[in-house]
């Protein structure tokens, strides 16, 4: 990452690439039906940096954890789960 390129300010991105080829479209599918958004702006979600403004909502957070089997606070980017 260069000094001039922000961090993702969610780990939706990297979640949802550790999916099989199989249950990605899956789940992006069923994530923006069930948000009922466009495509283009759960991929604008999945963009959104630190030093953006941009937040998804809190109820968004919740629908894309459950899809991922995640908690809502590993998909936030400061996230350090305990091993």
């Amino acid at each position: 990452m260069s000094s001039t390129q922000s961090r993702l300010k969610y780990r939706i991105k990297e979640l949802m690439n550790q999916l099989t080829v199989e249950d990605y479209p899956r789940v992006f599918a069923a994530i923006i039906q069930e948000l009922d958004i466009t495509d283009v702006h759960f991929r604008r979600i999945l963009s959104y940096t630190e030093d953006t403004p941009n937040e998804a909502k809190p109820s968004q957070l919740r629908v894309i954890a459950r899809h991922l089997g995640v908690s809502i606070e590993a998909l936030m980017n400061d996230f350090q789960q305990n091993t």
